[in-house]
């Protein structure tokens, strides 16, 4: 399964993974071309959807380990990719936290924001 992957603000490339690939492999490949770190990437797959064009749906962290299939992937498919802010607290740096459970309005405005950019409705998940 070929796709196209693009980075929300930078460049758009290519990644190769198994038709019978998990979200996992994917995250793995788009992590080692693009040089991003794994555990900070959020995907936001573009699918077909009727008149209108297209939809946008963000992949969940939860779903790693679901077929690429299942979440909608498709040979050709279009992904964009964020990358979660970084949390100053972390002493290396390496880390994030999650907006949503910590408390930070800074970081849960930036996901808001992408998200309203994205024409995804305010946390309604797919």
């Amino acid at each position: 399964m070929r796709l196209t992957v693009e980075i929300f603000t930078g460049p758009l490339f290519h990644v190769e993974v198994d038709d019978g690939g998990k979200v996992s492999d994917l995250k793995k490949e788009i992590a080692a071309q693009a040089e991003l770190p794994y555990e900070r990437l959020i995907l936001v797959l573009d699918v077909p959807a009727g008149d209108d064009g297209s939809e946008r749906r963000m992949i969940e962290e939860a779903k790693d380990g679901v077929l690429l299939a299942d979440v909608g992937a498709y040979d050709g498919a279009h992904m964009y990719i964020f990358l979660k802010p970084l949390d100053p607290a972390d002493e290396d740096g390496s880390g994030y936290s999650n907006p949503f459970s910590d408390g930070n309005h800074d970081q849960a405005m930036l996901l808001a924001t992408i998200r309203g950019e994205l024409g995804i409705p305010p946390f309604e998940l797919k």
